[in-house]
């Protein structure tokens, strides 16, 4: 990404000829739009729910925590939120829980395991929209193939997000 080339300029003094971005892409036979209602009968999810959906590892610097925390003001009872993905020290993962337990959203946020991308897309197209609260970020895959299942994404202004991700408000 263009953040990530400022980066190797700025940190490693590396000759900006020296520096080519190759964008990411996102495979369009298994990331494109599906029905809602049968990915969530599929993901046995309620058509009557307001799917949040966030995608990716579990760590710190994902945000994670901010969007615990976000569940905690959620006044609809159908508002869900959904935290696909697998994550890399137990310590951490038991810490989000336990944050999901003491903010009393345990009813309102979900650990799924990480999924295979074909049952990821089904995620993508089940939501109502995606969040990227990430505080750091490389690229942002997971937002752009979010996109190419049709699905409204709210992502950080930060990293490579910043490249493809624009206020439409």
């Amino acid at each position: 990404s263009d953040d990530l080339k400022r980066k190797l300029q700025d940190g490693f003094a590396v000759n900006e000829r020296k520096i080519s971005i190759i964008n990411m892409g996102v495979n369009t036979n298994i990331f494109h739009p599906k029905d809602k209602a049968a990915s969530r009968k599929i993901l046995n999810l309620s058509d009557n729910d307001k799917i949040i959906l966030y995608a990716g590892n579990l760590i710190p610097d994902k945000g994670i925590e901010h969007l615990i925390r976000a569940a905690s003001y959620f006044k609809a009872e159908n508002i869900k939120c959904y935290l696909v993905g697998n994550y890399k020290s137990i310590q951490e993962y038991e810490e989000f829980k336990k944050l999901c337990s003491t903010l009393n959203v345990t009813d309102k946020v979900f650990f799924i395991d990480a999924v295979p991308q074909n049952e990821l897309a089904l995620w993508y197209s089940a939501c109502d929209v995606f969040v990227l609260p990430s505080l750091k970020e490389g690229f942002g895959l997971v937002a752009l193939e979010a996109m190419a299942c049709g699905s409204p994404v709210i992502a950080s202004n930060v990293g490579g997000l910043k490249s493809f991700i624009f206020n439409n408000i």
